[in-house]
């Protein structure tokens, strides 16, 4: 079997482009090579690139061979930036087609926790939801995987993320991921960061934030504008080809138990960690059905 290592450079005019290495150049030059860092390149060679693999804006890539040099140099000059971006407001978002790569920059204002769930053929993945936000007052969800979603731990309550060549999807409206060719950053040295930060201290406590249609927080389905429930009957809600969705902010004041000798209130279920499925109590522990798996106590949702 064949392995391949590619990463992308970019240089002091905003140039980028994609470098591979496969096989035995692949493990003599991966060990060099290090994000942040700048590197003389040579001998490489030139061909069109496969815009399949590569969201960047370039019609080349180049192949590195038994003859390339991949070279560190002390350079930290500031003319060469830790990366390129050509951000597009989160408004716009349903310009861009699904399955398509967007970079983005956004406020956190909701996050998710981690979360791990089994695939159809039985693989366990990790995923967190954040909830982005910009100076047009709209809202996506973002994703991430695996081991960036299990570590994600910032600094700052209200982070801002700059993500390059998130994935879109068309799910629910609009929605974001971070796929294997994205790169993200937490609270990076960009003026577009300093002008987003500024703008959140100033309105984002009395925010009205908008929803894509269907794409809600990280802990919710499809949601929509906050609206009072009487707008339920003045709008005339449920009555179209199509559901209606919205937010509302509202006291609870009645529990309804399932039956009169019940005195524990069904507001929860004992769910599995892994697959967020309902357990089944067995012999004093918890069975769950999907995963086939035997838990001493649940996780109970609500």
């Amino acid at each position: 079997e064949g392995k391949l290592f590619s990463f992308d450079v970019l240089d002091a005019q905003g140039g980028e482009i994609r470098c591979t290495a496969f096989n035995a150049d692949c493990d003599r030059l991966f060990p060099i090579v290090q994000e942040g860092c700048v590197y003389l390149i040579s001998r490489g060679s030139i061909k069109v690139a496969d815009r399949r693999f590569s969201s960047l804006n370039s019609q080349y890539e180049i192949t590195l061979d038994q003859t390339s040099e991949v070279t560190p140099t002390n350079d930290t000059s500031a003319a060469i930036p830790m990366n390129h971006y050509e951000f597009k407001s989160i408004d716009l978002l349903e310009q861009v087609p699904g399955n398509g790569t967007v970079d983005v920059i956004g406020v956190v204002h909701q996050t998710g926790e981690a979360s791990q769930f089994t695939t159809k053929d039985h693989k366990q993945l990790t995923k967190r939801e954040l909830q982005l936000v910009d100076q047009s007052g709209q809202s996506v969800r973002l994703t991430l995987w695996g081991d960036q979603a299990q570590s994600y731990a910032p600094s700052t309550q209200f982070p801002i993320i700059a993500v390059k060549a998130a994935k879109v999807s068309e799910f629910n409206g609009r929605s974001l991921s971070v796929g294997l060719v994205s790169s993200m950053a937490i609270d990076p040295d960009i003026v577009e960061a300093h002008q987003l930060r500024q703008w959140w201290s100033a309105n984002g406590a009395g925010l009205q934030i908008r929803h894509y249609q269907g794409v809600g927080g990280p802990m919710s389905g499809k949601t929509g504008q906050r609206k009072p429930l009487s707008a339920i009957q003045s709008e005339h809600m449920g009555h179209g080809p199509k559901p209606d969705f919205f937010q509302t902010k509202a006291t609870v004041f009645l529990i309804k138990q399932r039956g009169q000798q019940q005195q524990q209130a069904s507001i929860s279920y004992p769910s599995c960690p892994s697959c967020k499925k309902k357990l089944i109590e067995e012999a004093g522990n918890w069975k769950c059905d999907p995963c086939d798996k035997v838990y001493t106590e649940a996780l109970w949702r609500y």
